[in-house]
């Protein structure tokens, strides 16, 4: 499992942006919604992840969702895996 340093490092490279602050809310950071599905999809391809599109589309959508917050989602998922 990557750490979440390195997984917002790709996510940074994908939208070109500077730096992400895992512990902000997703909603105030300027990335797009296909940015992030493509994130997703290389999560899944490169670090043979399994995610659930849909709960995770639903915890973004939640104020005040993180990406550290998504990210222990996603730890979670692959330990009960």
């Amino acid at each position: 499992m990557p750490t979440l340093e390195a997984i917002l490092e790709e996510l940074e490279q994908l939208a070109e942006i500077e730096a992400i602050d895992p512990d902000a809310p997703i909603t105030t950071i300027d990335v797009d919604s296909l940015d992030l599905l493509e994130w997703v999809c290389a999560l899944e391809d490169d670090h043979g992840l399994s995610i659930d599109e849909e709960r995770l589309a639903e915890l973004a959508q939640v104020e005040g969702t993180t990406f550290r917050a998504i990210y222990e989602q996603i730890v979670q998922a692959q330990a009960a895996a």
